[in-house]
């Protein structure tokens, strides 16, 4: 028997042991998710002013699937946004440029010289040609009649200063047009290029202009070149001498050089009789009416993937250095020093990656920029050696897994999945040296390569394991290469012994064993559907298979897969994951979709499902919401350090548990709605991937003060049953806000009261509500919505109602955009209201009221809205709910008018001059605002709404609606670039 005393004496570790877990928990409460500001995933298109090279302007992309309810989830309604950005020091800092394009998909860029100063054009998939004449702060669309459903290829100049738009259609069988302009874009003619008639695959890529000959241009197809020597009145195909062998010509990228006339350079992927591709360069010296096919070899870097198939996006001549060609490929950037004959890796940094885009500095030999999939990056010397330039970019990727190969030396890893903006790119995975500050890519020896998932070989602690599409990857040096093998049965999973060599590969054929690191494998487990496997602390190995019956099985051994026992059936199904406790053996769990989470302490004989504390949100389907019998858990991690066990659902939520998952603590703090996609143990704390926001830490919190300056947008209104204007009764509004001239929101935990005003026709606006902020299970995220107005005032023909969102005084300065409800949204004022007498003094309450908008042209003359280019506008300031003038003395020092072209948020326009009018008896003041640039609404699908403000006083003004189409039409919601930051 052991003494009491000695009994007492056991007692005190474990005591010791709670007392330091409850110490521990405590201590995490003070702790919250915080951005280290992860990398940028896709950078779509990028371009430098060739008239001030440090000014460059690119777009972002990103995207999340959300339900009907705007929260997120990983099945959901795909929705994705892209976002510009300006640097005015060459990339070393960047900023946004703008939300005017708002909505839009670019699918050209260009900055181009003009007459005042250098112009950026933008075309775009369904919302045609937009430009900017002061760096892309503010956007006006290019009035181009007939661009309607069709999406802009290239906007190219050629050598006698026109300007060219390729575009194709936005349908099926899609016909190229050719759009040429003399005066800069004011005035354009059309030609349709019937080539897609000739052969469909053939479809128009991009244009270009010879340097030399302005009459020339050369269309890129999918794949195939055409030539025409007078602007395009006339094609003509060129054929390229192909060797006997290749049996499919593909994808092709031209390249003009600017240094000698007539000399092209061209790049072409081409499958052979083999079945393998090849990638073939192409040399012309007159204008690519004949072609040479050039004994290229291309010499690849030492651990690089021998199977991949490089596809080219772009080829490049370097103006400064002589016969240098630089091809940019979806698996890395290559150069050439003799005009193609000889290529080799552009440096080891961007090996793998997908590259679309290099800029060339026009002065410094050797210094260039390459964008594309996992950021932009800059080289002094040519390329030898890359760095990151994202500072002010926000961190727009997605962390479908987040990898730390261990403490001490901060080494980590982050794999993008979901959205890709281009077929070609490859999903971006990049490596961090200092815990996450910075990040660079991690893609050698993966060119080519679809990554699906990380896996960590604690046996050796600089390697690591990736599942791909077509097999698997190893790295031995913590990242910085890897090796990938083919495998001839598609992985579904995998795991390492924690203890051992041993690897076990989950495939639809069964489970393979590896005790070499993956080199060779045999079969351990020869029955189908194997759909999960882990590896618990003692090295016993568990296995999920369907069997016979279709019923989910787990298997255990004992022997490292050399015999093995049917444990009994699992209590979910479907797309399974089997996790093992770190130290504690046969302590499993398991998670599957809408299913819950699953723990067994004896190895899987019994199993109890531990959800207490976090809560189901609602299941999503066909946009109607249903009860759901679990939570969809996405992600489980079980800390080593700590025995802190972390989980996130879908919809959004992460969940903290101290008792192996039997009790769930809420952790989500400020992260909104951001789904946590992976977790990991960081150098100093837990590390999680997020959607949309890149890589988050559990940490002290950082201060975070909200934006003095905000976009207040309201993006969706819904007339409840999808009614008509004209018989609907309610209708719910959906609005959110934005960083000053961004898409970027707010902070998640920032929550200001947002005031919806409404105004009747032309009457001023009102107060109607406040908005209420959207939460996901108690934590705010940036959606306010505001449902059940009352819009049956519509319903009669010619009445509008006019909708506007700003932030409450005081909290932050905001801009707005308008929502017109009515079935003719024009604003019809034949009879103006006129002073009915003066308002006495000292009034400091105003109501502004437009009272004309009179559209003319050029020489004063009226013309109808239509055919108008300027249009001058007039309003009076009366005391609030009267029509008393208010005296001169209480007027304002400056009364501004302010426009919003559609649905983009208002910016001052023109400051009022006043005018006294005297006339029944009455002197008061009319402030004038004259010609106002209305051109925009000569398109019938664009109009202006004008409203007034004056800085510092009480004023609600009336909105004024020009256009001959003015409703708002957006089918959807606006998607920020970026998740809000916790």
């Amino acid at each position: 028997m052991i003494p009491r005393w000695t009994r007492q004496l056991l007692l005190i570790p474990a005591l010791l042991c709670l007392l330091t877990s409850i110490s521990w928990a405590q201590e995490q409460d003070a702790e919250v998710w915080q951005a280290t500001g992860g990398p940028v995933a896709f950078v779509t298109h990028i371009a430098a002013d060739p008239t001030a090279p440090d000014f460059l302007f690119s777009f972002i992309s990103s995207s999340v699937q959300r339900n009907p309810d705007q929260t997120q989830t990983i099945m959901g309604s795909p929705t994705a946004s892209w976002a510009p950005y300006f640097s005015v020091d060459g990339g070393e800092h960047w900023q946004p440029a703008s939300n005017d394009l708002a909505g839009m998909q670019p699918t050209a860029l260009a900055i181009l010289p003009g007459n005042q100063g250098s112009i950026i054009w933008v075309g775009t998939k369904q919302n045609g040609v937009w430009r900017s004449r002061n760096g892309g702060r503010t956007w006006r669309p290019a009035l181009i009649p007939g661009l309607q459903d069709q999406q802009t290829l290239s906007i190219i100049r050629d050598a006698r200063h026109r300007l060219h738009l390729l575009t194709v259609d936005n349908s099926r069988y899609p016909v190229a047009h050719l759009y040429s302009s003399r005066d800069n874009g004011y005035n354009w003619s059309h030609r349709a290029l019937m080539i897609e008639q000739e052969r469909i695959q053939a479809r128009a890529k991009s244009l270009l202009a010879d340097p030399f000959d302005g009459n020339r241009l050369y269309l890129v197809t999918q794949n195939g070149l055409l030539i025409t020597n007078d602007a395009g009145f006339s094609w003509r195909r060129i054929t390229l001498p192909l060797p006997d062998d290749a049996t499919k010509p593909a994808q092709l990228a031209l390249a003009t050089d600017a240094t000698q006339r007539g000399r092209l350079y061209l790049a072409q992927r081409v499958q052979m009789s083999s079945g393998r591709h090849r990638l073939l360069i192409f040399l012309s010296l007159n204008n690519g009416v004949t072609w040479q096919l050039q004994p290229a070899s291309f010499t690849p870097l030492a651990g690089s993937n021998p199977e991949a198939e490089p596809i080219p996006q772009a080829l490049f001549v370097n103006p400064l250095v002589r016969r240098q060609l630089l091809l940019a490929t979806d698996c890395g950037l290559w150069l050439s020093p003799d005009g193609g004959l000889t290529w080799r890796s552009a440096g080891t940094d961007l090996s793998g990656v997908s590259v679309n885009a290099l800029l060339f500095h026009p002065r410094r030999r050797g210094d260039w920029i390459a964008a594309g999939a996992g950021g932009i990056w800059r080289t002094d010397t040519f390329g030898g050696s890359w760095r990151p330039i994202t500072q002010g970019l926000p961190p727009a990727s997605s962390i479908h897994q987040i990898f730390a190969f261990d403490d001490a030396n901060k080494t980590l890893l982050a794999l993008n999945g979901g959205f890709l903006p281009e077929d070609a790119l490859a999903q971006p995975l990049w490596r961090s040296e200092d815990g996450g500050a910075t990040w660079m890519p991690a893609r050698r020896g993966l060119e080519g390569v679809h990554l699906r998932r990380l896996i960590p070989y604690p046996y050796a602690p600089n390697t690591a394991f990736a599942l791909t599409v077509k097999g698997l990857a190893r790295t031995d040096n913590s990242g910085r290469t890897w090796l990938h093998r083919p495998l001839d049965d598609y992985p579904l999973a995998m795991a390492a012994d924690p203890s051992g060599p041993n690897i076990y590969l989950a495939t639809a054929q069964g489970l393979l064993r590896s005790t070499d690191k993956g080199d060779s494998w045999v079969s351990v487990f020869a029955q189908n559907g194997v759909v999960a496997v882990t590896v618990d602390a003692s090295g016993a190995v568990f296995l999920a298979a369907y069997g016979q019956d279709s019923t989910l099985q787990l298997w255990s051994s004992q022997t490292a897969g050399l015999s093995w026992r049917q444990v009994g059936e699992l209590p979910i199904h479907g797309a399974v994951n089997l996790f093992a406790h770190p130290h504690q053996a046969n302590l499993l769990a398991a998670t599957a979709p809408w299913q819950g989470l699953f723990v067994t302490v004896d190895g899987g004989e019994t199993w109890e499902q531990r959800k207490s504390g976090i809560p189901t949100p609602a299941r999503w389907r066909g946009g109607n919401p249903q009860i759901a019998n679990a939570p969809n858990i996405l992600a489980l991690f079980m800390d080593p350090k700590t025995g802190i066990w972390w989980a996130s659902r879908d919809g959004g939520g992460v969940y903290k548990s101290i008792d192996n998952g039997s009790h769930w603590q809420d952790a989500t703090t400020d992260l909104g709605d951001a789904l946590l996609l992976s977790f990991a143990r960081g150098p100093s704390s837990i590390l999680a991937g997020a959607s949309n926001l890149g890589v988050v830490q559990w940490q002290n919190p950082a201060p975070t003060a909200p934006p003095e300056n905000v976009d207040a947008r309201i993006e969706i209104f819904w007339p409840h049953d999808f009614a008509p204007v004209t018989l609907a009764q309610e209708a719910n509004l959906g609005l959110r806000l934005y960083r000053d001239h961004s898409l970027e929101p707010p902070p998640c935990a920032w929550s200001p009261n947002v005031v919806i005003f409404a105004a009747r026709d032309a009457e001023p606006l009102r107060r109607v509500d406040m908005a209420e902020h959207r939460n996901m299970a108690g934590h705010p995220f940036p959606v306010w919505m505001l449902n059940d107005l009352d819009v049956t005032w519509a319903n009669e023909a010619g009445r509008q109602l006019i909708y506007m969102a700003q932030v409450a005084p005081g909290l932050a300065q905001s801009r707005a955009s308008v929502w017109i409800h009515a079935a003719d949204a024009r604003t019809k004022l034949p009879d103006p209201p006129q002073p009915s007498g003066l308002a006495p003094a000292g009034v400091s309450e105003m109501d502004g009221r437009i009272f004309l908008v009179w559209p003319h042209d050029e020489t004063g003359r009226y013309v109808p809205p239509e055919v108008a280019n300027l249009a001058n506008v007039s309003a009076v300031l009366y005391q609030r709910d009267t029509l008393l003038a208010l005296a001169a003395a209480d007027l304002p020092d400056r009364v501004w008018l302010v426009g919003a072209p559609d649905n983009q948020v208002g910016r001052r326009l023109a400051m009022g001059k006043k005018r006294i009018v005297s006339e029944a008896g009455l002197r008061y003041t009319v402030f004038d605002f004259n010609d106002i640039d209305v051109s925009l609404a000569r398109d019938p699908l664009h109009h202006w709404s004008f409203w007034l403000e004056a800085p510092g006083a009480d004023l609600t003004s009336n909105v004024w609606v020009h256009g001959s189409d003015a409703r708002t039409l957006a089918p959807r919601m606006v998607e920020p670039i970026v998740g809000c930051t916790p």
